[in-house]
């Protein structure tokens, strides 16, 4: 008997967010809706039981009732835990959505745009390969207050005077190197590729020699960035890195299917 296959060949492309909001789902199956449902089941049981217990029958609802309860608690603590990281997680996939659709518009100006680019090693927000070169975009969400300074030296970004807890910086470097040696593996050249740490809806404080090796921008500012940047790709080139990106992206969501 052959093996039944999807009629969508190839998968369909990635989107913004998706790994944030697969994440998001499974913590809402794993840590929430599973417990719950567990909890109600319970509940309608001790509530049966109370009704027995009233009945001639004389039942004892007691032990029902301690088990109701302790799944009901337990259902309740995983909710409490689980709600910073599932709203992280949901504020991440709203900014990678919100930073895809900027990007988006790039594809008017000959960029090639990639969404949720995943490997064993590392995780790539979004990719986007034109004339001016490779970029590497990493998105960062950070809430904001009243008076929050976001500021970057060209090696640290502070929160307030303070590095954040986790590096974006190194982040994006890694992946910026990851896909660098990928294309070199893959096409036997060497392609520079620049990382980008976006903040959605930051102002960032920096010097002009923070920008030597990597940029740290509001989304909105890229466009202007891209177009202050020479051509270093020639269009053949752009197709040529564009294509070994497609068949990755392929190749990963094929052998995510299996």
């Amino acid at each position: 008997m052959q093996k039944k296959q999807s009629p969508i060949t190839p998968s369909p492309a990635r989107q913004p967010g998706q790994s944030s909001q697969d994440r998001w789902e499974e913590l809402m199956f794993e840590k929430v809706t599973i417990p719950v449902i567990i909890a109600a089941m319970l509940a309608l049981f001790a509530g049966l039981e109370w009704w027995y217990y009233l009945e001639p029958a004389m039942r004892s609802p007691y032990p029902a009732t301690l088990l109701a309860m302790l799944t009901v608690a337990y259902a309740s603590f995983n909710l409490w835990r689980v709600s910073p990281e599932m709203g992280y997680m949901k504020q991440a996939a709203e900014s990678e959505q919100y930073v895809g659709e900027l990007l988006e518009g790039l594809r008017e100006q000959g960029y090639r745009v990639f969404h949720d680019l995943q490997s064993d090693d590392v995780d790539v927000d979004h990719v986007i390969v034109g004339t001016a070169g490779v970029f590497t975009i990493e998105t960062q969400a950070l809430s904001q207050r009243d008076g929050s300074r976001l500021q970057f030296d060209g090696e640290t970004i502070l929160l307030n005077g303070k590095p954040l807890k986790q590096n974006p910086v190194e982040q994006a470097k890694s992946q910026a190197g990851w896909l660098k040696a990928a294309l070199k593996l893959n096409v036997g050249k060497d392609f520079d590729v620049w990382p980008v740490v976006l903040f959605p809806g930051w102002n960032i404080e920096q010097p002009a020699s923070a920008f030597r090796e990597m940029w740290v921008l509001e989304p909105k500012a890229l466009s202007t960035f891209l177009a202050g940047k020479p051509q270093k790709l020639t269009m053949e080139e752009v197709k040529i890195i564009s294509g070994q990106i497609s068949l990755f992206m392929r190749a990963q969501q094929a052998f995510s299917r299996i």
